[in-house]
């Protein structure tokens, strides 16, 4: 029986790099090049004695995908005992005893790998310090497709420790992100659990965030003692309120500078929105998507909103608005609610849905002291030709009174 995998659900293989050979009636056999099949490998210190000794009693463990010992056992048995990680494969992390366990990552470029799982084994009371790669530069562990980070356990990344490709997160606990560099290279979509930024460049435009259960905090760690601060990050998107956490003294003025928001799904009913204290620009070169709907009485669209009224969402680079499919068609007056608090800035450029001939969109309310709606009014010539035809009307009523 393979092994299931608790970070994805399914059952793995493990790739061995064998060659396959196929024989079709006897008389054909072709040598078929390796299968990589991701397998489920627990972080094993201890070798064929039971248990994984992953505990905090020997200091810094250090983590090596190419040479370090990984088990296929999820209880820590002797089987399965192999060196090296191959592509695709799931990381367990099975924290063992007491207090905090401090990971040093190396040689971990060449790899690329399908998660990371951390969680506490029996009776295990232990937690991670953090996850890091000590100094010597930035270096990403690359994911997989499809590749999950599963925080049953609290996971911290420092340092020179980062990510490339997209993710998943899974699992209650959080995931932080606490100083160094730009932690996230990809799309981290927050499916469970909070993803807590701790430092200022730990998200860069290249950190991309999806909200589709789980919550991004920012957290009082980021001092703005000395006045606002700025966060930069990729784009934004599915549904959730983008928070700061820890006291009412600690983080106050922060600015999210981000690359747009990617809320075009076909669903127009996306919200993201920015919690007490926290100020949201689209910068230059941002490309933001959003859907709209009507069926019949009732109006829906996607929202970006900001939640305190002293601080402002700075508009800016491209928009695009799309009407859902199967939605009823427009009429004058259907108003759609895009943005609020109070708007600076103007979009770079506006794409629209098109309308029935004799209509038109009204977006003027899309820029600094508008209210953030778009509505659907009479083409400007149609407005003229009403305004002529009721003269006419009139006269010819007249006329006939006389």
């Amino acid at each position: 029986m393979k092994p299931e995998c608790p970070a994805h659900g399914r059952a793995r293989s493990i790739n061995e790099g064998k060659t396959m050979k196929k024989t079709i009636a006897g008389l054909l056999a072709a040598a078929l090049p390796a299968l990589s099949f991701g397998a489920d490998l627990y972080l094993d210190y201890n070798g064929s004695t039971p248990g994984f000794g992953v505990n905090n009693s020997g200091g810094a463990l250090t983590v090596d995908p190419t040479a370090v010992t990984w088990n296929t056992d999820s209880t820590g048995g002797g089987g399965g005992i192999i060196s090296a990680v191959s592509s695709g494969d799931v990381l367990h992390f099975g924290l063992e005893g007491t207090g905090g366990i401090l990971f040093n990552w190396q040689n971990y470029g060449s790899v690329s790998v399908g998660g990371i799982r951390t969680y506490q084994t029996s009776g295990s009371t232990a937690s991670i310090n953090r996850m890091q790669k000590p100094g010597g530069g930035q270096l990403q562990l690359n994911l997989s497709s499809g590749a999950v980070i599963n925080t049953e356990k609290a996971n911290s990344f420092y340092w020179d420790f980062a990510t490339s490709g997209d993710f998943t997160k899974t699992g209650s606990q959080w995931l932080i992100l606490a100083d160094g560099g730009n932690k996230i290279n990809g799309t981290a979509t927050l499916s469970q659990g909070n993803l807590i930024v701790r430092g200022l460049g730990t998200l860069g435009t290249s950190s991309n965030v999806r909200m589709e259960g789980g919550q991004l905090r920012f957290d009082d760690n980021i001092d703005d003692a000395a006045g606002e601060q700025y966060i930069n990050m990729g784009t934004l998107g599915g549904s959730g309120t983008i928070i700061r956490d820890g006291n009412a003294n600690g983080l106050n003025s922060l600015t999210i500078n981000n690359m747009g928001a990617d809320m075009g799904n076909g669903n127009a009913t996306d919200s993201i929105n920015f919690g007490w204290g926290i100020a949201a620009a689209f910068v230059s070169g941002a490309s933001t998507s959003m859907d709209i709907s009507k069926n019949g009485a009732q109006i829906e669209q996607d929202q970006f909103t900001v939640d305190w009224e002293s601080r402002a969402l700075t508009l800016g680079g491209d928009l695009t608005v799309s009407l859902t499919a199967g939605s009823d068609a427009l009429m004058v007056g259907d108003t759609f609610d895009l943005f609020s608090n109070t708007l600076l800035g103007s979009f770079d450029s506006i794409s629209m849905p098109q309308l029935h001939s004799g209509l038109s969109w009204d977006t003027s309310d899309l820029a600094a002291g508008g209210t953030g709606t778009i509505t659907v009014i009479p083409e400007p010539a149609t407005i003229g030709l009403i305004g002529a035809f009721g003269s006419g009307l009139l006269f010819i009523r007249r006329r006939f009174m006389i």
